[in-house]
């Protein structure tokens, strides 16, 4: 199944950062669960360009019990991909509610 990278246009929610700010964040979230397919389609070079060309300069997310792991370690093109876009991820945290207050839009499933 794909995803219809054109409604993410209208997700986004207004910003509590000021316009100064250079940062603009998206953070998926895949909880305790897995998600491969989420984390694919958000490592992919369409969906990097995607979110990108709408202003975005980061991605954080948070890949859970999955098995793919967006990072340099098991992306082969992770450098590629990652020049597009700042990406950040990791398995687990106490807490995600400094992730979701630096967020600009919330992914999650």
């Amino acid at each position: 199944k794909r995803c219809d990278l054109r409604s993410i246009s209208t997700m986004t929610k207004p910003s509590a950062k000021t316009p100064s700010s250079a940062e603009k964040v998206v953070f998926v979230t895949v909880g305790s669960t897995l998600f491969d397919r989420l984390i694919e389609v958000m490592t992919s070079e369409e969906m990097l360009n995607l979110l990108k060309s709408l202003g975005y300069t980061t991605l954080i997310m948070q890949y859970g019990k999955g098995n793919v792991i967006p990072d340099s370690s098991h992306l082969p093109d992770f450098a590629k991909l990652s020049s597009i876009i700042r990406i950040e991820s990791y398995r687990f945290k106490p807490t995600l509610l400094d992730d979701m207050a630096r967020a600009d839009l919330i992914i999650s499933h």
